[in-house]
């Protein structure tokens, strides 16, 4: 049995959807409409438009998606899925980039190296 669970957040604009999947995963998905996040200059600035996850029966993370629009400075649409174990995709306007890596940051944070030369101008 499927169930579907819905919630929103006018104060910004979030709203936020729960579903049990046929193989008793529970997918979470979430969307803004009003939270835009720009660079300290605000030259670059986006809109996150997709993003959640999905648990196991057990819960344990399968995977994550965040989908983001940009609307200022560039105009891609960027999505990047992320998987246990670190692996991960990144795609720019529905194309998948060369090279989408873990790497650890100076300050011991877990950050992305991703190579898209081959879908950018």
């Amino acid at each position: 049995q499927r169930e579907f669970f819905e919630r929103k957040d006018s104060n910004r604009g979030t709203v936020c959807s729960c579903e049990s999947t046929e193989s008793n995963e529970v997918t979470l998905m979430c969307s803004d409409t009003q939270c835009i996040y720009c660079s300290a200059d605000s030259s670059v600035c986006k809109l996150d438009i997709l993003y959640g996850g999905t648990i196991s029966p057990l819960g344990l993370f399968v995977s994550s998606v965040d989908v983001s629009h940009y609307i200022e400075g560039q105009q891609e649409r960027i999505a990047i899925e992320q998987f246990p174990g670190g692996s991960c995709s990144v795609f720019v306007n529905g194309e998948k980039c060369t090279r989408c890596e873990p790497v650890i940051c100076e300050d011991e944070s877990v950050g992305l190296d991703i190579e898209c030369e081959n879908v950018l101008p």
